[in-house]
């Protein structure tokens, strides 16, 4: 997971009115990369987890877990089914 404001971060920010309402992304047509971190840095400004999905890794896909709660790398692997995927 990328870094993100904490959840005490985040009540401040709203409190003071000062949370960000929206983001802007984009991006080079070539430059997936870029576009990728754009969504996972606006996820994380407004408060939500993002993680990588182990089942695209070493692959030429994108896959990501969106939720507004943490999760183990135990638990990542159970919910996306990595491993009846890597039997």
């Amino acid at each position: 997971m990328l870094s993100k404001l904490s959840k005490e971060e985040l009540k401040l920010q709203q409190a003071l009115g000062t949370k960000e309402q929206y983001c802007f992304i984009s991006a080079d047509w070539k430059d997936i990369d870029g576009l990728a971190d754009g969504f996972i840095k606006a996820c994380e400004n407004f408060g939500v987890y993002v993680y990588e999905d182990p089942n695209y890794e070493g692959t030429d896909c994108y896959g990501y877990i969106i939720t507004d709660h943490e999760m183990t790398d135990e638990e990542i692997k159970i919910e996306t089914g990595y491993y009846e995927m890597h039997e």
